[in-house]
């Protein structure tokens, strides 16, 4: 038992690190309501709000899903946290 105890602990640090190593981590209280921009804009959707964000039942991963609502024309949907965080799809803020 107590092995597995520690087997758990080690897997939770190491996700953690990864975590934070690639700089993923979106904070679920200061989320709701920020604003993203799309690169690759698809029908004139471009900005974007966070609606609500999703939670995760695992204690170093607080977010798994948020919805977003285009600017735009108003359509909602839900996008991974990690797709948010793709600087490459993504940027925080309205440019």
């Amino acid at each position: 038992m107590h092995l597995n105890r520690i087997t758990q602990l080690i897997v939770v640090n190491n996700a953690h690190e990864l975590l934070n190593k690639h700089d993923m981590h979106i904070n679920p209280k200061k989320s709701n309501n920020s604003k993203w921009t799309a690169l690759e804009p698809q029908n004139k959707e471009k900005h974007f709000i966070v609606i609500q964000s999703i939670l995760s039942a695992l204690i170093f991963a607080p977010i798994e899903e948020v919805e977003l609502q285009s600017v735009y024309s108003g359509r909602r949907f839900i996008l991974s946290w990690r797709n948010l965080t793709d600087k490459s799809q993504w940027l925080q803020g309205w440019l």
